[in-house]
């Protein structure tokens, strides 16, 4: 009983037999349908009809023919409007008529008869049933295929045909009395193997001749010469272009036009600024593509221009804004596509940098210079980056100088005026300065090193500074003060210990390498009991402290972890600044690191003072989204949405990405979503886990003809594809087949159509099927129930569908029958009917009753 089928079929003939009924008169547009004009031509002198005359269209010059042996002629247009037009008839040795030129009206499909065509004749004109012309005088070209080729190999047009006509001196087609042979040249070319075949023929009975250009492998513009008798008469050179072939992954360029803009979190300004990126793209034969290729574009920080076209020279631009999304770590990628040779997806991506708030690191709280003279300088590193550890944006400028009592006794070289280029190089982070004392002995005393920078990722003025205190010695005595522990001081006694610097507040797990991005420096400060750095100018050796460390991890969940992660420093003692520092080596985990600096003796530690520790923290961050750790998958997998368009009709898709090491990537790392059937939430950010979910919705397009490939599964499988970005920029892809369901059919019902019950007896056995219009089962959550009044149902009396995508028994094949429920009884037999009832969470209930009968 297939009643949904066959209402289905009886609407698509009903609309063919409307479609089938109109009018053969309805005007047409838009559709170019050939149409004849055809007529006969006689002579004034009343002869007869006249052969060999040439009838042409006045408006359409292309269209032409000439009259047979009784004078009749036969021409053929191709239009799709009325076309109110005059045609001419002409041939040599005749003069002008009143009737050698008739108006005619033409509509599309609708053929005109019996046109009329008179030439006038006087004693010059040749006799009736004779065609005379002149020799050939000049060469014309009457139609043309394509102007404009695609290299060889591409499957595009690689050939165009050109057609000649040779006239006499009056303009009239030559006959084939003076037939001559017509040579074909090509006039300069690409030189990639264009040709001409043939490269000459003679004419025919109408005057004309063909030849056929065919392109080569390489783009430019070449003419098509044309000539007969040795070069006297010829055909004004046709222009010919050969474009290019289909974008190929070897030849395609993303390049930007900034690499650095100060658009982070927290940076003035930081939105609206404008990035113009451009994408070079080529065929296989390092040619550029043809015009108006399509490319699209997208980012994962700011907006940027969706679509562009390529121009001639192959190039296509876009224009990125900043603004949200900001781009986790500070880097956007920006990914131009386009569609290369046999629908290949052809991309090129490029990072630049949304470089935020300024930020200066140095590992040192203060230094001292020594009375030494030039020999002897001080060297101070330091770091000038974003809070992501970015360059900042090009042309900002560092100015390092000294102020202070002693700072006309020293000399400053190094980084000392820098301007910034547009980079991402992380080596325009570091900078180092030297400082030299000119000559020993006074003056000394205090100095302090400052760093200015002026930058437009200055998040609250025009000018960040960092000024870092120093000591400059002279012969016999120190500078600054004495006193109980600050610069000067000898007797100072550790008392506590505090954080100085961590260089990296986060770094990324170790792959192997033992790269910067995978290490970070923790520099720890002891200070005295009034918080003064515990340092002895002139004896530094008698105010160390002797310094271990030790490292824990945790999950972000907080239970402990352990990947491999090692403290390259496990025990040092203080510097002349009272500065320790230990360097952390990520290993394979990812979570929150722990460094925990204790001291642990030393000329100025008290043991009686007790335990002096401090702690540092460091992020390790997972690595990149890895090929082996990315993939989607559907939360169910047969999805009702086949025959229903409806927002609150969803399945859910999540993808879980890992790095390499299988950490959760970064909390926030972007994934993105499309389907080639329904609708998908376009993009998701990830949780602390790894994972995120988005909607698939019950929309168009569905996966039936002409939509579904049988690539993709056939019929009612739909696709769903994820893509995300991993190490270097290389975009990462997976994909997941969900089986896209209608409504539910019984259908196949086989049994008795009636019954009669015995006491103690039984009827059957029933079968039945239930499915969708492409024999698929149902989603889960169906119910298929079969009900027979107060009879025993036997046998797949209830069932609940989970997900399934595959048919069989209990899933698409049911059976079952029925007995008497009450043996032995007294009771006369009573009437029941059996129905089956398939309950569907979206499409509802139907119903369909199998037999009636009586069960005693």
């Amino acid at each position: 009983m297939r009643l949904a089928r066959f209402i289905l079929w009886s609407g698509i003939v009903v609309l063919l037999v409307q479609s089938s009924c109109k009018s053969p008169t309805e005007p047409t547009t838009g559709v170019f349908l050939d149409t004849h004009v055809r007529g006969r031509v006689t002579r004034s002198d009343g002869l007869g009809g006249e052969p060999g005359v040439t009838v042409r269209d006045l408006t359409l010059s292309s269209v032409s023919s000439t009259t047979d042996s009784s004078g009749n002629f036969d021409l053929l247009y191709s239009i799709d409007e009325r076309l109110v037009t005059s045609i001419l008839a002409i041939k040599s040795g005749f003069v002008n008529h009143a009737n050698d030129t008739i108006a005619v009206t033409i509509d599309p499909g609708v053929d005109v008869t019996g046109a009329a065509l008179v030439l006038g004749v006087d004693s010059s004109s040749p006799p009736p049933g004779t065609s005379s012309t002149g020799i050939a005088a000049s060469i014309v070209l009457i139609g043309s295929g394509v102007t404009n080729l695609s290299i060889k190999g591409t499957g595009s047009n690689e050939t165009t045909v050109l057609t000649f006509e040779v006239r006499d001196s009056l303009g009239f087609p030559i006959s084939s009395a003076n037939q001559v042979t017509v040579t074909f040249q090509i006039l300069g070319g690409p030189g990639g193997g264009e040709y001409v075949n043939p490269t000459s023929a003679p004419t025919d009975g109408k005057g004309r001749v063909t030849t056929r250009v065919s392109s080569g492998t390489r783009t430019g513009v070449l003419q098509v010469y044309a000539y007969a008798r040795n070069d006297s008469v010829s055909a004004s050179p046709v222009r010919v272009t050969i474009s290019g072939g289909f974008p190929d992954p070897n030849h395609i360029t993303l390049q930007h036009e900034k690499v650095n803009v100060a658009a982070g979190v927290g940076v003035l300004a930081g939105d609206n600024l404008k990035v113009g990126f451009q994408v070079l793209i080529g065929d296989q034969f390092g040619n550029p593509v043809p015009k108006d290729i399509a490319v699209s574009f997208t980012t994962t920080g700011g907006l940027i221009t969706p679509t562009g076209a390529t121009n001639d020279q192959g190039i296509a631009t876009a224009q990125l804004t900043t603004g949200n999304p900001r781009p986790s770590g500070g880097k956007a990628v920006v990914t131009a596509r386009t569609v290369g040779d046999s629908g290949t997806v052809v991309s090129q991506n490029d990072t630049i940098i949304f470089s935020g708030a300024t930020t200066i690191v140095s590992p040192i709280v203060g230094f001292s210079v020594p009375d030494s003279g030039s020999s002897t300088p001080s060297s101070i590193t330091f770091e000038v980056q974003d809070q992501f550890g970015n360059p900042l944006q090009g042309g900002s400028t560092i100015n390092v100088s000294l102020k202070g009592d002693a700072a006309s006794a020293l000399t400053l070289e190094g980084d000392i005026n820098v301007t910034v280029p547009d980079t991402k190089d992380p080596k325009y982070t570091d900078f180092s300065v030297k400082i030299t004392k000119k000559t020993k002995g006074p003056p000394g005393g205090q100095v302090v090193l400052r760093i200015e920078v002026s930058s437009p990722n200055n998040p609250t003025a025009s000018v960040e500074f960092k000024e870092i205190p120093g000591v400059v010695s002279t012969v016999g005595g120190g500078g600054g003060g004495g006193g109980g522990g600050g610069f000067g001081g000898g007797n100072a006694t550790a008392d506590k210990m505090e954080l100085a610097s961590v260089s990296k507040p986060s770094i990324i797990v170790n792959d192997g390498s033992n790269s910067d991005k995978s290490i970070s420096t923790l520099t720890f400060l002891v200070k005295d009991s009034v918080g003064n750095p515990v340092i002895n100018v002139f004896n530094p050796s008698q105010a160390k402290v002797y310094v271990t460390f030790a490292v824990q991890g945790f999950s972000p969940q907080g239970f402990p972890i352990s990947g491999g992660e090692q403290l390259l420093i496990l025990a040092d003692s203080t510097n002349e600044f009272s500065q320790v520092s230990t360097r952390l080596l990520a290993g394979t985990r990812s979570g929150i690191f722990k460094i925990i600096a204790t001291v642990v003796g030393g000329p100025a530690y008290d043991p009686l003072k007790g335990p002096i520790t401090a702690v540092g923290e460091v992020i390790i961050k997972a690595g990149p989204p890895d090929a082996a750790h990315f993939g989607i998958f559907a939360n169910k997998y047969n999805f009702p949405g086949l025959e229903i368009i409806a927002e609150s009709v969803t399945d859910g898709i999540t993808a879980a990405v890992g790095d390499k090491f299988g950490n959760p990537v970064e909390q926030g790392t972007r994934v993105y979503f499309d389907a080639v059937h329904g609708f998908v939430t376009p993009e998701g950010q990830t949780n602390a886990n790894g994972f995120l979910t988005v909607n698939l919705f019950a929309a168009l397009p569905k996966p039936i003809p002409p939509y579904s490939q049988v690539s993709y599964g056939g019929p009612g499988w739909g696709l769903v594809r994820a893509r995300t970005i991993g190490d270097g920029g290389v975009e990462l892809n997976d994909s997941v087949l969900i089986l896209w369901t209608g409504k539910p059919i019984i259908d196949s019902v086989s049994g008795p159509t009636s019954f009669a019950v015995p006491d103690n007896g039984s009827a059957g056995p029933w079968t039945f099927k239930v499915y969708d219009y492409l024999y698929h089962p149902m989603t889960s959550g169906t119910t298929i129930r079969v009900t027979a009044g107060d009879a025993l149902v036997t046998g797949n009396e209830s069932t609940t569908l989970i997900d399934f995508t595959f048919g069989g028994n209990g899933i698409t094949d049911f059976s079952f029958g029925i007995a008497d429920n009450d043996p032995f009884d007294t009771d006369p037999a009573k009437f029941t009917s059996i129905l089956i009832t398939v309950t569907h969470p979206v499409y509802g209930s139907r119903s369909y009753t199998v037999a009636t009968g009586t069960v005693d």
